[in-house]
């Protein structure tokens, strides 16, 4: 009987409502007795047995799988990919109770050679569910926690809750623990206690590279950088859309984000243009303004002139200031003198006026 036939007798007997001929899985007995024992959080070895059963089924064998936020750390990349066989106990010998007993004992296996028994119990490295491609996602926890509370269904406690996975994430695969482990006096030596790594470590120990990429991007060229690193030794058969549909949305998205570029700067050049209009309008509304006000002080120099001779008035109404004025543009040697004692003039007027 295949595997898809046998998981279809189990679904069936799943369905039942009778517990006759229903043999439950091994992983989900060992969940629910620990979650009697122990409350709803797994414990990461048995998270990790869980996540390395699930790998090792037909689905994800043949079409393959994308693990999300899981392993967080070396330690549970280990426990995934990697299985130690427990060696057996040996059995304690049972007080007899006289001379019969001990004839009656079984003589002990012989022992296992030493170089077998570290063979046979050696870790063993899960090379059919170990990933071809390995994604690291770089952020800022700030920026995160931001997008995440822009979801609006985020409460405070969530966000929380993310801010410490985040530090404890950060705190597990901190680069700063390279330093640390090749600081070690002991290190590389037999009795070097057990150095603290980042995950990246663990995939780069059996040479998979891993590539990173800023998760702030433009969503697009995020997914299709991914692509290329993935496709780098060969697209994978997994009923992906075809090389002729992926160029064209592609192509499609390239063109959307032209057109997008080309509105942007012609907005950008129409707003450029009415900024510049109303500066316009504005300097003409205060030219029009001080052609006003020089008319009107003309006017009233006018009829100054016609109660007082031109030489009284020269002297008392111009020559002042026109001196002072004079006086100050020697002291303060401006690049354009004639305008600055056109500006000074007509300030002194308007102080006059008051």
């Amino acid at each position: 009987m295949s595997a898809y036939a046998t998981k279809l007798k189990q679904a069936d007997l799943d369905d039942q409502d009778t517990d006759d001929e229903y043999t439950p899985l091994e992983i989900r007995t060992k969940v629910e007795a620990f979650q009697a024992e122990h409350g709803t959080t797994l414990s990461s070895v048995l998270m990790s047995e869980a996540f390395r059963w699930r790998l090792s089924q037909t689905d994800c064998q043949n079409r393959g799988y994308v693990l999300d936020g899981y392993p967080k750390s070396y330690k549970t990349a280990q426990e995934v990919f990697v299985v130690t066989p427990v060696k057996p106990e040996k059995a304690k010998p049972v007080a007899g109770e006289g001379e019969e007993d001990e004839e009656e004992k079984q003589p002990e296996p012989e022992e296992e050679e030493e170089e077998e028994a570290k063979k046979k119990y050696a870790p063993q490295f899960q090379k059919h569910i170990y990933p071809n491609s390995v994604v690291f996602l770089r952020g800022v926890d700030d920026e995160i926690t931001h997008r995440e509370e822009l979801t609006g269904e985020t409460s405070g406690e969530r966000v929380d809750q993310l801010r410490q996975r985040l530090e404890k994430y950060a705190n597990e695969n901190d680069l700063s623990l390279f330093t640390n482990a090749n600081k070690d006096e002991k290190f590389l030596f037999e009795n070097a206690p057990v150095a603290h790594y980042p995950m990246n470590r663990f995939f780069q120990e059996n040479k998979t590279e891993v590539f990173e990429i800023d998760h702030d991007g433009d969503k697009f060229e995020m997914f299709e950088s991914m692509r290329v690193y993935i496709e780098r030794n060969g697209r994978p058969f997994n009923y992906l859309s075809s090389v002729r549909s992926l160029n064209r949305k592609r192509e499609g998205a390239l063109t959307k984000e032209e057109v997008q570029t080309k509105e942007e700067i012609a907005s950008k050049k129409e707003k450029s243009a009415e900024e510049e209009q109303k500066k316009k309008d504005h300097l003409c509304g205060l030219a029009d303004g001080r052609l006003d006000m020089i008319a009107a002080h003309m006017h009233e120099l006018k009829a100054a002139r016609e109660r007082h001779n031109m030489r009284q008035f020269l002297m008392k109404a111009i020559i002042p200031v026109l001196t002072e004025g004079m006086i100050d543009v020697w002291r303060v040697n401006p690049t354009d003198p004639v305008d600055y004692l056109a500006e000074y003039v007509f300030k002194k007027s308007n102080e006059t006026r008051k």
